[in-house]
């Protein structure tokens, strides 16, 4: 894999990135819808050790932020027909108590891959397993398995808005050395779950992977959250609401907003015309939307308070998913008593 070197410089709004021909980018999607997920393969590449502990550290010093990143990534996935197709096959997803299981689960298995180099191969092989079986299962019930496409669409969910837009998840600045770093490390994590170099999102240098990652927002992400159909909209609400019973501060409506917002979706537009429509008049969802945003459009960008802040929610997104952990059948079962669920 080759990258071109980079001066050390930070990106924030990274707007001025130009695209390549769109044409290239649909040509590329085509091309991966009709290759299948590479369950078997075995290859090898390198590692470096050097810049998967940056990554690492990157990752550690923006936990909330990245998290949050990944749960936007996460959700717009519920509108990708392809890959809602396949997860509504396996039914893994299609209930609040089932999401919130695999939702923690996902966390979990990232917080594995930040660790030693033994810890992420034993998540990532128990992932790629899964993954495996999901294929199987939804090969036999509809004839379609999880394709290249799929798994570079999921790839750009759990990274691909970091390197396009962190600040709008609260990030001021990242330098280059280390978006190089990160891009290391979800190319490996692409590499051993099976996407093909020709299709993984991080091959290239940063502003390759940032055009890359801004096709796949503009030409798949965006237009699959204008039109959602009833399978979808149900996929995604019972995420939010497993996402909402693993943090209780994550509203489901505020949330789905705050995602509208962060990647300029035409439906928030509509959300401006009509706000009482989508959260209603000093509801909870209205305030806790106006709360995220002015943390992190406002809060995360003073200098100041950036440093103490960011420590702060670092440490209750620890907590946050230790206590999801440890109270993991009390949550499920409160769940269930409350909506009378045997």
């Amino acid at each position: 894999m080759c990258r071109r070197g980079l001066n050390d410089k930070s990106y924030t709004n990274n707007n001025q990135v130009k695209f390549l021909d769109h044409t290239k980018y649909e040509d590329l999607f085509k091309r991966a819808q009709q290759h299948t997920h590479d369950v078997e393969s075995q290859r090898k590449t390198k590692e470096d050790p050097e810049m998967l502990a940056r990554a690492g550290e990157l990752f550690q010093s923006h936990i909330l932020s990245m998290f949050t990143s990944m749960m936007a990534g996460l959700l717009s996935l519920m509108f990708v027909p392809s890959i809602v197709n396949v997860l509504s096959t396996t039914r893994k997803s299609e209930t609040p108590i089932k999401a919130f299981n695999r939702y923690l689960s996902t966390l979990n298995h990232v917080l594995e891959w930040y660790k030693s180099p033994m810890e992420r191969l034993e998540s990532l092989k128990k992932v790629r397993h899964l993954h495996t079986k999901a294929n199987a299962v939804a090969l036999n019930n509809q004839g379609v398995g999880m394709t290249q496409f799929d798994m570079l669409v999921t790839q750009w969910a759990f990274v691909g808005p970091i390197f396009i837009i962190p600040e709008r998840v609260g990030i001021r600045a990242i330098g280059a050395k280390d978006l190089e770093a990160l891009a290391h490390f979800w190319y490996l994590i692409g590499f051993y779950l099976g996407v093909k170099d020709e299709f993984n999102l991080c091959v290239g240098s940063v502003e390759e992977i940032q055009q890359f990652s801004r096709a796949i927002l503009t030409q798949v992400i965006k237009p699959s959250l204008e039109s959602p159909d009833t399978l979808k909209r149900n996929m995604a609400d019972s995420l939010l609401i497993g996402i909402n019973l693993l943090n209780p501060l994550v509203f489901p409506k505020a949330f789905l907003c705050f995602i509208f917002k962060m990647y300029e979706a035409d439906i928030f537009e509509q959300y401006q015309k009509r706000p009482k429509e989508f959260l209603g008049t000093f509801t909870l969802d209205s305030l806790m939307y106006r709360f995220m945003c002015w943390v992190f459009d406002v809060l995360f960008h003073i200098r100041m308070t950036n440093g103490i802040m960011r420590w702060i929610v670092n440490a209750l997104m620890r907590l946050d998913i230790y206590l999801a952990n440890y109270l993991k059948l009390r949550t499920i079962r409160v769940y269930k008593k409350a909506h009378k669920i045997d």
